[in-house]
């Protein structure tokens, strides 16, 4: 019998795996794995690594994730790797230019992440930039208009498809509007949902894309107790 699929990404501490993380990879058969700084020191190790994380869950298909957007946000950095415009910057072209640009976005970080055995991008962001976005996330953003947004992650996602690459829209159901950021504190999103619509709809335009992640937000009209990924 086949041993189960743990519905789980989990991580591992550095550079290389230590004998309890290799332990628990192979007990537990996560579906995959998400690299951050810390595990990345150049290619070579990189692909090292990676190679060693299928070899101890013992599958090929094993998810291996990483937060590539461009800009601020991103896990593989110079000189080893390619440097990216953020979003925000895509976004402050005209339209036309904007898709193509997001395009070749998309299809360029694509290359990078198949070369290292990486198969999965958390991204793109599809938050909407009010007044008050945090600096977190104020660059992150293609920008104040819903629709423009929608259109520029709907590029990206079908490019990252198009290339073998699993894309994940984020953060759901959208915190823009967020006064404080979501890594440190709880926002509370004090709007109502007919106000919230414009947030929403990027989301709604991109419902079919193969993954995503929440936002990290309350949201009082719908539950005033529990944040999104917990209600």
């Amino acid at each position: 019998m086949e041993k189960p699929i743990l519905a789980a990404m989990l991580s591992c501490s550095s550079t290389e795996l230590n004998d309890s993380e290799k332990h628990l990879f192979s007990r537990y058969n996560p579906i995959g794995v998400t690299l951050f700084g810390r595990n990345i020191r150049d290619k070579n190790q990189l692909k090292k690594l990676i190679s060693s994380i299928k070899e101890v869950i013992g599958r090929d298909d094993v998810l291996i994730a990483v937060d590539q957007e461009g800009g601020r946000v991103r896990r593989l950095v110079e000189p080893e790797f390619r440097s990216y415009l953020s979003q925000k910057n895509l976004g402050s072209l005209d339209e036309q230019d904007a898709v193509n640009a997001s395009r070749c976005h998309a299809a360029l970080i694509s290359r990078d992440l198949k070369e290292l055995g990486i198969n999965w991008n958390y991204a793109p962001v599809l938050d909407i930039a009010f007044p008050n976005t945090t600096a977190a996330l104020l660059s992150r953003c293609f920008g104040s208009d819903e629709k423009k947004t929608a259109l520029l992650g709907q590029t990206i996602v079908e490019e990252y498809i198009r290339n073998g690459i699993c894309p994940c829209i984020k953060h759901i159901p959208g915190h823009g509007r967020a006064s404080v950021d979501p890594h440190l504190h709880l926002p509370v999103l004090n709007y109502s949902l007919k106000d919230l619509e414009k947030d929403f709809y990027p989301f709604q335009q991109l419902k079919d894309s193969p993954a995503g992640m929440t936002a990290h937000i309350v949201i009082p009209e719908v539950d005033p107790e529990f944040p999104v990924t917990q209600s």
